[in-house]
């Protein structure tokens, strides 16, 4: 068993694949108080163990095996801000001593700001983390193990909410969740060597991506867009090196999810501060004033260029959001100013305070111009999928022959997509699992969850492909409606 593939090429595949992505699974439900975590964002569980059914029935139809390949993010260490409790602590250090790690300081302690924030992204603590989301998504697991003991391969692709993915201890740990939950899908696997066994040799991680009959490359797609790219070695001093909008994640946006949940799934990011400004517009302040100067701390320590671009992307969002707060004091604020703007550039900034409508000319193009300066330097926190495109042709370069269409498979933006790049590349985006709170697109809203992507080889022997929504009701998966762009 090869531990962290960074890149799995596949070739001559002669299975059915199929690509999901961007569950975001939490802590999901929470049984002993019989309600789904505050910050859970995934609760398809029942529906997700229907899908299975239907890619067993695929398999027997086809009399070929199936290939599921989640493209990242399908869970969301980054969302946990639980830490166990006393006894549950000590009980899951005798569970690490029993299967033979040597505990070390940081493995052991809980310091102030993991009661805050959440366990930190260390080896050990990061097991805790998968077994809690686990114990919320029971059903999740079982399905996967179903769909492995019936003779198909599971691959698992990191993504930048998942980068825990990276611990080998974490690997293992996910089989052994799947192990277990044999015994109740096929007696043959009595002893727990064999469960373990099989489970190895059908069950996959890769760190970046997966090329398969160098046709079709599969990336989740975080390292093309700077606030979420892991930049430098995977981890220092035993802790994972986190993104920024990992760091905001965790410090800031976890804390407004207790407010207003599925913050993070609104769309577009204007909506958010909409939604601060009016609804809980004085608790939002008051996370932001305590919470955000922790964030910029470590942004400004770890990541000074990223931040700055990331200030100036969000700073008039963040004013907007100030106006809705303050709105109610804003001609005594004024009034305030103007007289401090004259006293400091006298005739200047009278003849700006008498033009007001000028003066605030001036801030925005002054914004815009930040913008588009940062732009140019190739400092700018958009999705690059062109350079994605260079990526996966560099990758596939020499592949199959005869083959009309390359494709390019990639997740992270939630956002299901078909298009064409040039003569012979499809773009294929697998969207996601989770709500999505669109108000530009509100009528396509439920459209936009729980869709996948099914490969397979036509009659002349070339991949083709169809981007699909999960009708659970029906038990079949539905061509995706999408409208041209």
């Amino acid at each position: 068993m090869k531990q962290n593939i960074d890149e799995l090429y596949i070739d001559n595949e002669d299975r059915i694949v199929v690509i999901i992505s961007d569950f975001h699974m939490g802590e999901g439900f929470l049984a002993h108080r019989r309600v789904y975590s505050r910050s859970e964002n995934f609760f398809h569980d029942d529906a997700f163990y229907g899908f299975i059914k239907y890619l067993k029935r695929l398999q027997a139809e086809k009399n070929k095996p199936v290939t599921l390949i989640i493209n990242g993010d399908f869970l969301d260490f980054i969302r946990i801000r639980t830490v166990p409790g006393d006894r549950e602590h000590k009980h899951f250090l005798r569970y690490l001593k029993r299967i033979g790690h040597d505990l070390q300081e940081k493995d052991v302690t809980i310091d102030a700001t993991e009661k805050n924030f959440g366990l930190n992204a260390y080896e050990l603590k990061s097991v805790w983390k998968l077994q809690h989301i686990a114990n919320g998504h029971p059903r999740v697991f079982e399905a996967l193990a179903e769909f492995v003991v019936s003779g198909n391969r599971l691959i698992i692709v990191k993504g930048n909410h998942d980068l825990e993915f990276y611990w080998p201890a974490v690997q293992k740990e996910f089989r052994k969740i799947l192990a277990r939950m044999l015994p109740s899908v096929n007696g043959a696997y009595k002893r727990a060597v064999e469960r373990m066994e099989f489970i190895e040799s059908n069950v996959e991680f890769v760190q970046k991506a997966v090329i398969i009959d160098r046709t079709i490359y599969i990336e989740h797609g975080h390292q093309y867009q700077p606030i979420t790219r892991v930049e430098g070695p995977p981890q220092q001093n035993g802790e994972l090196s986190l993104p920024p909008g990992s760091i905001l994640n965790r410090y800031l946006i976890n804390a407004i999810e207790t407010i207003i949940p599925f913050i993070n799934n609104i769309r577009p990011v204007t909506e958010v501060f909409h939604a601060l400004g009016f609804k809980q517009k004085f608790q939002a302040l008051r996370i932001l004033l305590s919470h955000l100067p922790r964030a910029g701390k470590i942004m400004y320590r770890r990541y000074r260029k990223d931040g700055l671009v990331l200030l100036l992307e969000l700073l008039p969002y963040m004013l907007t959001f100030l106006y809705f707060v303050f709105g109610f004091a804003l001609p005594m604020i004024w009034k305030h100013y103007e007289q401090l703007y004259i006293a400091v550039l006298g005739g200047t900034g009278e003849f700006l305070m008498h033009n007001w409508f000028l003066h605030l000319l001036l801030i925005f193009l002054g914004f815009e111009t930040a913008k588009w300066g940062l732009r140019f330097a190739g400092r700018t926190h958009y999705f690059d999928l062109n350079q994605a495109l260079r990526n996966a042709r560099e990758k596939v370069a020499g592949g199959t022959r005869g083959q009309k269409n390359h494709f390019l498979v990639l997740s992270h933006t939630h956002k299901p997509e078909v298009c064409r790049l040039g003569e012979n590349w499809w773009y294929v985006n697998t969207g996601t699992w989770i709500p999505i709170l669109d108000r530009k697109e509100i009528l396509m809203h439920e459209k936009m969850t729980m869709s996948f992507v099914q490969f397979e080889k036509n009659q002349r022997g070339q991949w083709d492909f169809e981007l699909m929504q999960w009708n659970d009701a029906k038990g079949r998966g539905d061509k995706l409606i999408l409208l041209e762009s």
